[in-house]
């Protein structure tokens, strides 16, 4: 499978209100309703490279450039209870980052 370039969604009206969808399938083998989408966090002083991951409208995550950190730079995290080190961790770039997250949330079901 491939990771689609983030798309702009067209229902974002406002700057802290762009949303990108991402996905790791086909188009045609899921419901469109199984995308996950990221949209800038509405975190106050939150950077440019802050995102939430939806799917369907709910926040089920969060991928961020972590700030001072070399290497791996990128955080992913999913919001599940309960938690454990498996849900998160970091990448070398948000691409990965979002390939990472995107197979641990297929991993989970």
């Amino acid at each position: 499978m491939r990771l689609l370039a983030l798309r702009r969604y067209a229902g974002a009206t406002r700057e802290q209100d762009v949303i990108y969808r991402f996905e790791a399938r086909p188009a045609a083998t899921r419901a469109p309703s199984a995308r996950l989408t990221l949209r800038r966090t509405r975190i106050p002083g939150a950077g440019e490279d802050d995102w939430s991951v939806l799917l369907d409208g709910r926040e089920i995550g969060r991928i961020y450039r972590a700030p001072n950190r070399a290497g791996d730079p990128w955080f992913w995290g999913l919001n599940r209870f309960p938690s454990s080190a498996a849900n998160s961790g970091f990448a070398p770039s948000l691409d990965e980052a979002k390939a990472r997250f995107k197979a641990r949330w297929e991993a989970l079901g």
